[in-house]
Parts: structure tokens; C-alpha cells; sequence
């Protein structure tokens, strides 16, 4: 076993987890903390000056690092969490017992079962590929005004590589674009909202984080309220490089003459919320996270895309120069004339 130290904890792992963490008795990613810092910090945001108790569950715990986290870091915390190979949970309860955490308690068993166990006011989802699986069983335990993580990364299908798939897993069909992480998040956001409406409730996204190999979003659950509006598609076209907006489902023809691809049913509403990102970078700028440098730099570029909420896609400037065989711009230069024209 090997000791290793992230946020204010300290834990074992095996030795092969750093180097094969797919094959490892117990999983650890370290390419993960960025997720694991932010993760922290959104819960610190959202549930900061509340007293009471707050009930978290972590069913895909592996060796336990983020369950752990959150009982150490996140104060007022009563966590539980699970996993069903039995090595794993073996890790969680000597972590539990090298930290000296109370607060915290691991069983031995499948994700729905723990999930099952209770209501919560925190569920985080990191499994290892889709979440789907675990979607409803989430989005039914957590109470009214809870916060519930989630992170894909069964990039493939949500990146439009196989988006029969996605349709089959989440509702909606995927593209292959340069926005496909935005694309993919929208589609998950779109699966979690039609399981909330099955189950009288509904969601309001906070925020989403689109790094390396995986889409993470955070959803706020709230009491049921109509959510039509927040869903529709995008078409693209792969020819000249524009897109569309649409509440239906029509299909398109670009103004190029092609035709367009659909992407969705997906949620076209805003996938940020503004005052609720200033609150996560306060958490940021407060902590001694080890990838705190890059999450302030992503932090700040969410504040700075929630500005403009109706804005949906981005391009890709070198490849729309060389689509429309223009001169490629300086960036700054282009993002204040943008500014500019509103």
C-alpha cells in the first residue's frame, strides 16, 4: 500500500493505482483532483452558513478520497458511501480509520442499495463510464433543495462517436463537433431533467465542467415546476460550419445549401448560474487545493460565458478562417470587437 496525501487527507491505495488504476484492487485517479477540488467547493458554496446536517452519499466510492474529502472538508457533513468490490471498501474503512473520521461510514455493497439506504441532500455520481444507470435511483433519493453531482465518461457516446447510444442512454442524440463536451453535457442535463419530471420534481443546472476525459455538471433539485422551455435541439451543419437553435424538432437546411445534423433533444437553457459561480471561486481563492491554478482559471471563464446565458455553441476560429478562407484574427482583438458589437 502507498500513502498519499490530497485536500487535508491522507490515504492508502495500492501501490498499482497510480501507475494502472483501472486494474488497481482499489481505484484511484490522480488525474481526477481537479474534479475532486471543485467538487468540494461547489458543496462549500452551496450549503455555506447552513447548520444543520447535511446527509451525503457517495455510492461509487473506490478507495474513498472523495467521500473522505467531503467528511473532512465540507463542515456539518454525515456521509455515506459504498462499493462493491470488496478490496475497495477493505481501503475506505482503514482511510476512515487513518484520518480518525467519525462522520463517515462504508458498506460493502451495490451503488442502488446505498443510494436506497436513505434521503440525502448531497449525491455525487463519479462512476467509471455512463451514469445513466444510477440517474433515477440519484434524482429519487435526493431531497428538495439538494445538490446533486454528476460526471460522464463514456466520452465516446457523448462526444458523438456513437450517438445512437446517446439517444439510447440519455434521450438525445450527439454530434461530432468542437463543442462536443458542451453538447454532451446538455444531453445529460436533458436525461436528468426528464427523470425529475417522472418523478414530480425538476432541476436547475449550476454549473458544468468539461475537462480532460470526463463531463462533470451540478444540479440544484427542486420542487416540480415546467421545464419546456429549457428543451429543444441543435442543428449543425458540417459544411460551412454555422448552427441553429430550435425548440422543434423540423430539421434544417443550412443557408449554405446543406443540409444540417441534429443534435437532442438536449436543454437549451442556461447551464450556468452566475451568482452561484462567484460564491465557488470565494471557496477556490480560500483553499489550499492542489489543482487550485487551474480551477480558478476555469472558474473565472464560467463567469465570464455565464455573462451571456443566450449564447449556445462557440466556434473554433482557426477552423471557421479556413472554412470561410479569412485571415485568423488575434483573439483578444476579436473578443473585444465581439464585446463591442453586444
Amino acid at each position: 500500500m502507498k500513502t498519499v496525501a490530497e485536500g487535508q487527507i491522507v490515504f492508502l491505495i495500492p501501490a498499482e493505482s497510480i501507475e494502472k488504476p483501472t486494474k488497481a484492487t482499489a481505484f484511484y485517479n490522480p488525474r481526477m483532483q481537479l474534479n475532486r477540488d471543485f467538487s468540494i467547493a461547489v458543496a462549500k458554496a452551496f450549503f455555506s452558513g447552513q447548520s444543520r446536517l447535511i446527509r451525503v452519499c457517495e455510492p461509487l466510492a473506490a478507495s474513498g478520497v472523495r467521500a473522505l474529502r467531503y467528511a473532512k472538508e465540507v463542515r456539518n457533513t454525515n456521509i455515506v458511501c459504498a462499493d462493491y468490490k470488496r478490496s475497495a471498501f477493505s481501503t475506505i474503512e482503514k482511510n476512515i480509520g487513518l484520518n480518525g473520521l467519525k462522520n463517515i461510514r462504508a458498506f460493502h455493497e451495490e451503488a442502488e442499495k446505498n443510494l436506497s439506504r436513505t434521503n440525502y441532500d448531497l449525491i455525487d455520481i463519479d462512476p467509471f463510464g455512463t451514469p445513466a444507470p444510477f440517474l433515477e435511483t440519484a434524482l429519487k433519493q435526493i431531497n428538495i433543495d439538494g445538490l446533486l453531482g454528476i460526471t460522464a465518461t463514456d466520452m465516446t457516446v457523448l462526444c458523438g462517436v456513437y450517438p445512437e447510444l446517446a439517444k439510447k442512454r440519455y434521450g438525445g442524440k450527439t454530434l461530432r463537433t468542437d463543442y462536443c463536451y458542451e453538447l454532451g453535457a446538455r444531453v445529460l442535463m436533458y436525461a436528468a431533467a426528464q427523470i425529475a419530471k417522472k418523478l414530480k420534481k425538476s432541476i436547475e443546472p449550476l454549473l458544468v465542467l468539461g475537462v480532460d476525459h470526463y463531463i462533470r455538471i451540478w444540479l440544484k433539485v427542486e420542487e416540480a415546476k415546467s421545464q419546456t422551455k429549457n428543451f429543444g435541439y441543435i442543428y449543425h451543419c458540417f459544411e460551412c460550419g454555422w448552427r441553429k437553435v430550435s425548440k422543434s424538432e423540423s430539421g434544417q437546411a443550412c443557408e449554405c445549401g446543406k443540409n444540417m445534423e441534429e443534435a437532442g433533444p438536449l436543454w437549451i437553457g442556461p447551464i450556468y448560474n452566475s451568482k452561484f459561480l462567484e460564491s465557488v471561486k470565494r471557496e477556490i481563492i480560500n483553499s489550499n487545493f492542489g489543482e487550485k491554478h487551474r480551477a480558478l482559471n476555469l472558474i473565472n471563464s464560467m463567469i465570464e460565458e455565464a455573462s451571456y446565458p443566450e449564447i449556445i455553441t462557440f466556434y473554433d476560429i482557426h477552423k471557421f478562417c479556413k472554412i470561410h478562407n479569412l485571415t485568423v484574427p488575434k483573439a483578444s482583438e476579436l473578443i473585444e470587437k465581439l464585446k463591442k458589437n453586444g
